[in-house]
């Protein structure tokens, strides 16, 4: 299986949201919100590697930064750079500086695209209309709760969860599993990839410009090669469609489609306020933009408004408020893989990292076994390959939360009536409030449906795990899906081994302190049992309710994981592909990081393309 192997390109991506709220500045003016910055001149960009590019150069646009554009990014990342120990004035003038970044790079992702180095195609421009309907449906997961809040109901957690693990083109309230399927080309012969690549890139090619495409594809790695054949495939895909589950109020009970429409109403509704105020838009953007909305409001009349949700990908205004962004962002991973394109990670250097590691792991915990405990606790070393003794265990879970309401009854309880009554009193209230916690199925990475009760996603758990049975493969996949169905806990999302717990503990303790006594204990009790894929009760923490699974037992005697070994039962990545990955990863960051920064060298200096205008944007750095 190969796996692609997107690294970060800039220390700040800006933040996708329609409708931006504001953290460290607020400004009325429009006048001030639509000062320039910076402005990146018109340059013109060359290739040479071939007659047609050489007479065909690409003239950039000059591209003005505005103040607006400095103000979200403060927002979403000023505060934690200043908990970094940045200033303000530092973090200023440092966004400024990944903002023009930001503006050169696109530049030459847009040259690569005009020169045909880089392909632009319906594969693309899905990944752009799918970014789309995850902010459509971000937005109307907050507005379904914000109904929900009116009428005295539980709402759902719609916070951002980690996507490190997910695809970065897309942003929703929690990851979305992604599915790795055996590669259509992974058992060919390299002989066999270099055929296929030159017979579907030649087009018209004869004589020694064919001999010159064949001697350039035999210097290709056979990752290069699946890659180059994979990504020919994606350029026959179809467009993409929301599928009709997600249309707001067309599945469900009564309720549910109702609080749907109305959700969808008020998105509308969000949309003509958002024309009205956003100062980024001109007069004949607006015009378009209201156009679009009356369109809209007619479908929504005349079919319903659950068909408009199918028709807002295709409109102007979701374009502005989204798509530019998401579109801009798959530009520049692009151009990364063009870039990095020529790295490969040999045999050799596989061998060699995996027996360096091994060795290392070794010779320090062999010796102070102190420092694998410190090690597997922390998750700092990863994979872990050697494992002195069977003291840790892992589990992974499924958290359903409790609400904001059942925490604070929690907390008011423990600080009054349990100073009183004691430990086995606030064990009994917070166990009468597990019973009361309910929780959503996730579909496509947010909450869908009302709420369910404990007892029903515990009853479904039960029932899936059940059916997967007698193979340990298919339970641990089992019980990952279940975690993008129902879990909330960030930490769990992608972790393929979960989480390591003592079973052997340190003199006075009787669980294992990392965790919640509860949690501890519970999966203290899989432990003992011994049934590596077996689940929990229902266990209830202060932080809600957990359904544990016992993901793997370290023998007694330790364990030393083989290069060719997977490192979970789920077999989704063996030691060899996770240190091939990061070792790609590395070489490609390096790549881009030197291309980057030299490119950038060139136009602040060499091309002098770059100008700020720091009078415009002084008052941030002054700001308290």
């Amino acid at each position: 299986m190969r796996k692609k192997i997107i690294c970060v390109i800039l220390a700040v991506i800006l933040s996708i949201s329609l409708f931006t709220g504001c953290s460290l500045f607020s400004y009325d003016n429009a006048r001030d919100y639509n000062q320039v910055v910076a402005t990146v001149k018109s340059v013109t960009i060359t290739d040479e590697s071939s007659e047609e590019n050489k007479n065909n150069p690409f003239v950039t646009e000059q591209k003005n930064i505005y103040k607006y554009e400095l103000v979200n990014l403060l927002n979403s990342s000023g505060q934690t750079m200043i908990s970094y120990g940045y200033t303000l004035e530092q973090t200023v003038d440092y966004l400024v500086d990944q903002l023009v970044t930001r503006e050169l790079i696109l530049n030459e992702a847009d040259a690569q695209i005009h020169f045909k180095n880089i392909v632009w195609g319906q594969n693309e421009e899905n990944q752009v209309l799918e970014g789309i309907y995850a902010t459509i449906d971000s937005q109307l997961a907050e507005l379904r709760n914000e109904i929900l809040s009116e009428h005295g109901e539980e709402t759902a957690d719609t916070s951002s969860s980690d996507t490190s693990t997910t695809d970065t083109s897309t942003e929703t309230t929690y990851p979305v599993k992604e599915t790795e399927e055996p590669g259509v080309y992974d058992s060919w012969s390299r002989e066999e990839l270099i055929n296929e690549v030159v017979n579907r890139t030649k087009g018209d090619l004869t004589g020694e410009a064919l001999t010159a495409l064949n001697e350039k594809v035999s210097e290709y790695s056979v990752y290069k090669l699946r890659a180059t054949l994979e990504n020919l495939d994606l350029q026959n895909v179809e467009k993409w469609q929301p599928d009709t589950i997600r249309y707001p109020g067309l599945y469900g009970t009564d309720d549910v489609k109702s609080l749907e429409l109305e959700a969808m109403r008020r998105f509308i509704s969000l949309l003509k306020e958002t024309v009205k105020d956003d100062y980024r838009m001109t007069k004949e953007q607006r015009k378009v933009f209201n156009d679009e909305i009356a369109q809209l409001e007619a479908v929504g009349n005349e079919k319903g408004l659950s068909y408009v949700y199918p028709e807002l990908g295709e409109t102007k205004l979701m374009q502005f408020l989204a798509g530019d962004s998401y579109r801009d962002n798959v530009k520049i991973q692009l151009l990364q893989q063009y870039i990095t394109d020529s790295v490969d990670v040999s045999e050799e250097e596989i061998v060699d990292e995996y027996n360096s590691l091994l060795s290392e792991q070794i010779n320090k915990y062999s010796g102070d076994v102190e420092a694998f405990y410190t090690d597997l606790s922390g998750g700092n070393v990863d994979p872990i390959l050697y494992y002195p003794n069977g003291n840790y265990y892992y589990v992974k879970h499924i958290l359903v939360p409790f609400s904001d309401a059942q925490k604070a009854q929690l907390e008011a309880y423990k600080s009054g009536a349990g100073t009183i009554y004691g430990e086995e009193a606030i064990a009994a209230e917070k166990e009468k409030l597990g019973k009361l916690v309910t929780g959503y199925e996730h579909r496509n990475g947010e909450n869908y449906g009302k709420p369910l009760t404990i007892d029903q996603i515990y009853a479904d758990i039960v029932s899936v795990m059940k059916a997967a049975e007698g193979s340990l493969k298919a339970s641990d996949r089992a019980f990952d899906d279940l975690i993008y169905k129902y879990n909330t806990d960030d930490g769990i999302f992608g972790n393929e081994l979960g989480y390591p717990v003592k079973s052997v503990f340190d003199e006075g303790e009787t669980y294992d302190t990392t965790y919640m006594k509860e949690f501890s204990e519970a999966a203290d009790k899989l432990f003992r049992a011994g049934k590596v894929g077996a689940i929990s009760e229902p266990v209830v923490t202060d932080y809600g309710v957990h359904i544990l699974y016992l993901s793997r037992i370290i023998p007694s005697g330790g364990l030393t994981v083989g290069l060719n070994d997977y490192i979970s039962y789920g077999e989704y990545t063996s030691v060899r592909e996770k240190i091939e990955q990061e070792r790609r990863t590395e070489k490609e960051n390096q790549m881009f990081s030197v291309w980057q920064n030299q490119k950038i060298g060139y136009y602040l200096t060499v091309a002098d393309a770059v100008e700020t205008f720091e009078k415009a944007y002084k008052d941030l750095k002054e700001s308290k």
